[in-house]
């Protein structure tokens, strides 16, 4: 008894008032993390980790904007984009239709560099030569090919460039790396797995564990033939890592000043770290580049901060378009889309700073959600803004294309008239984008001009009614 007393101190028992005043600890910030929020624990350290965690959610945002406005760049914490900019999808719309066709020619100026070191192995030296000649040769209104090419490349290297200051800034890549990666022709390779599926980038749903890139060897898979999506799939994990990286690097910082995080280790720039098999349970962040392990004492605080790697069942997947299915049905009707402008913009007045002036503040927002305001632009970038669908997907920036003036083709009859319905729909989908976030640009405007932040103001926003906020219940 007396080497137990030594060894673990002296055991004091707790009365049941005792226990039920113990179980009463945080219990609010428990049941917010359990039932809708599962970052509530941040709050309670640090309010900037806090919303750096929850606009993380938002960087599909980011690869619109980069799209439709400019490069991203951080501002206090979150991303940003200049107007003056006009965005990646102007580039591609100068290529006149032939975007397809440079990205071919860009995968083989990268390939040939990548044969020369060894890492390619799918194309050959023919292949790589045939490729490179894409850029040969008159466009069929007769501008020539190459300087047209050599242009969009240069503003192509631009946008990766500021993709990779975000990673650098963000601590995903040291400075070094930047310099050596910047300036060089890319465009990422995913390989087509025999199930038909891309091979490519995989980051968590959480926050940690958010590495920029694994070591190169090549592969000798079919490459996926649609550059630009990959293009776009790359941009948008990295917006995303670095997002959540950065709320990461905020939150041990917060904790370790607490003292309920400890660094437990830092890895090398080769990525050797003592505990090395022993790193399971812990939380890793990269700091410039290199990967550091840290303890975390507390366990709800864990649950916040940890890589949550979920995987839906099976059935939930084959719910999944049923879903989106039913949640189309509810919200195409125009009397949806009314009754919810009215309801969002009464109780907008209730959560938030805004005018009580409930048509004072839609005025306001209508004319900040136009597609030429700076304000959006920001907003969307920053994770304010919440529309429904991802831009990945590039049928959409094809479209945006077409409308740029990047097709020459004199369309007639059904597709003439697939053409006219199609824009009339995306008219309709503009204004429901609108009537949904009218309030939160009135919201951010308002902040802004009461001297909060950028990233302060586009939290606000997104916060009147954040639909990708999660608990930790519905990813266990």
């Amino acid at each position: 008894a007396r080497a137990a007393e030594r060894v673990f101190g002296a055991q004091v028992k707790q009365t049941l008032a005792e226990k039920a005043l113990a179980m009463r600890h945080n219990i609010g910030t428990r049941l917010r993390q359990g039932l809708v929020d599962q970052f509530a624990p941040l709050k309670e350290i640090s309010e900037k980790a806090y919303i750096l965690a929850r606009m993380s959610k938002g960087t599909d945002g980011a690869v619109e904007a980069t799209l439709l406005y400019g490069k991203i760049y951080l501002r206090d914490g979150v991303y940003d984009v200049d107007i003056k900019d006009g965005g990646f999808a102007k580039v591609l719309a100068s290529l006149k239709g032939e975007h397809d066709r440079f990205f071919q020619w860009v995968a083989a100026v990268r390939g040939e560099r990548l044969k020369a070191e060894g890492k390619e192995n799918l194309m050959s030296s023919e292949d790589i030569s045939d490729l490179k000649t894409l850029n040969a040769g008159r466009m069929a209104d007769g501008t020539a090919r190459m300087p047209l090419y050599a242009a969009a490349l240069r503003e192509l290297n631009a946008y990766n460039e500021a993709a990779l200051k975000v990673a650098q800034e963000s601590g995903l890549i040291d400075p070094a790396a930047l310099e050596i990666m910047k300036g060089q022709p890319y465009v990422p390779f995913y390989r087509l797995m025999e199930d038909g599926d891309m091979k490519g980038p995989r980051f968590s749903a959480g926050l940690t564990s958010q590495e920029f890139s694994k070591k190169l060897k090549g592969g000798t898979q079919q490459l996926n033939a649609d550059l630009l999506q990959n293009t776009l799939l790359n941009w948008s994990h990295l917006y995303a890592a670095a997002a959540r990286n950065r709320a990461a690097l905020e939150t041990m910082a917060a904790a370790d000043k607490m003292g309920v995080a400890h660094l437990a280790v830092r890895a090398d720039k080769d990525g050797n770290y003592l505990l090395a098999g022993q790193e399971k349970g812990m939380i890793k962040v990269m700091r410039d580049g290199v990967a550091e392990y840290w303890t975390v004492e507390d366990p709800y605080l864990l649950d916040a901060i940890s890589a949550m790697s979920y995987t839906p069942s099976g059935a939930a997947k084959a719910m999944a378009p049923f879903k989106r299915l039913l949640t189309f049905g509810v919200t195409v009707n125009p009397t949806f889309k009314i009754r919810n402008l009215i309801r969002d913009s009464l109780s907008a007045i209730a959560q938030s700073d805004l005018s009580y002036n409930p048509l004072e503040n839609v005025a306001k927002g209508w004319k900040a959600t136009a597609k030429d305001s700076q304000t959006y632009a920001s907003m969307l970038a920053g994770g304010g803004i919440i529309k429904f669908g991802t831009q990945e997907n590039t049928n959409q920036l094809r479209g945006q294309i077409e409308r740029l003036g990047g097709t020459m083709l004199d369309k007639q009859g059904f597709d003439k008239l697939k053409d006219q319905m199609r824009s009339l729909w995306e008219v309709y989908e503009e204004f429901g984008d609108r009537t949904e976030n009218v309030n939160r640009t009135a919201l951010y405007e308002r902040l802004r001009a009461k001297g909060l932040s950028h990233a302060e103001a586009s939290f606000q926003a997104r916060d009147l009614m954040d639909l990708d906020r999660k608990s930790t219940r519905l990813n266990s």
